[in-house]
């Protein structure tokens, strides 16, 4: 890209800023990637038949751990975003109904019907609130620390299908939203969402 821009400008005096901004880019040392999890990653969850109860986060952990890929200079722990983050996209009585839920160990059926968790899908199992605002509280701390340059990996995140009011595909919030709306209020002016999973991104594509 360095040679292809200079012979731009050899061809076209007029692209210097072109020039600059490649040449910067390529003398500028690039800083370490940055891996957010934490502890609840390593806890089981969804129950005994779900799809998700197989250690696949944990896996990721303990394999590049063992790679000697993670250290921890590289860690950064996530953090359980705050019920009043979750409301500037969820539905506060979503929010709530999920954490009043979790903390009974129980859902009401109109709870069910409405918000759709308590069910095979999306099962109530215990800690699932703290998880799923600490899937969000990972992602916006991803989100910050890439606006200060940094690549970064958050791979407990990437509940694409979590809606509004109610958990779907097992997503209950969808933390690829707080991430991008957390580059748009920094003064971001676009972002390419590219969503490599076999099921279509469908809770990110209707939130924006």
């Amino acid at each position: 890209r360095i040679n292809y821009a200079r012979a731009m400008f050899a061809a076209n005096p007029t692209t210097p800023d072109l020039v600059m901004r490649c040449s910067n880019a390529a003398s500028t040392p690039r800083a370490d990637a940055l891996f957010v999890a934490s502890d609840f990653c390593r806890r089981p969850g969804f129950g005994k038949h779900h799809p998700l109860s197989i250690p696949r986060v944990s896996a990721v952990l303990e394999l590049c751990t063992c790679l000697g890929w993670l250290d921890e200079k590289h860690l950064r722990p996530s953090r359980v975003a705050t019920i009043a983050e979750l409301g500037t996209f969820h539905d506060p009585e979503y929010v709530a109904a999920l954490r009043a839920s979790d903390a009974a160990g129980r859902v009401e059926p109109s709870t069910r019907e409405r918000h759709g968790f308590g069910n095979f899908e999306n099962p109530l199992f215990p800690g699932v609130f703290e998880r799923a605002a600490t899937a969000v509280g990972g992602s916006i701390l991803a989100a910050d620390l890439a606006l200060e340059g940094r690549v970064v990996f958050h791979p407990a995140g990437g509940t694409h299908h979590g809606r509004r009011d109610r958990a779907s595909g097992f997503c209950y919030f969808n933390d690829p939203v707080f991430a991008i709306r957390r580059l748009l209020e920094r003064g971001v002016g676009r972002v390419l969402y590219a969503d490599l999973d076999a099921h279509h991104g469908d809770g990110v594509q209707d939130a924006f």
